[in-house]
């Protein structure tokens, strides 16, 4: 065993959504946005603690095409 997930197929049929994780805690709103400005995103979830309401550094982003999702996903690792 390697150690890395199994990515999922990219669906054909929309909500085309991505898990974007690794993010930085002092991520702001307005900084996922900037990083995803290119991309038809319709949704951007920030994931926080609900004791404490900080944010847990992963996201769920949800864009308009399949093709912007694609796109996206190159941004992996990065």
């Amino acid at each position: 065993m390697t150690g890395r997930r199994q990515h999922k197929p990219v669906p054909d049929e929309a909500p085309f959504k991505a898990y974007v994780g690794n993010l930085p805690l002092d991520l702001v709103p307005g900084d996922l946005d900037s990083l995803f400005a290119d991309y038809a995103v319709i949704e951007a979830k920030m994931m926080r603690d609900y004791e404490n309401d900080r944010f847990k550094g992963f996201a769920y982003i949800e864009f308009r095409t399949r093709e912007d999702l694609e796109r996206a996903l190159t941004l992996n690792g990065v």
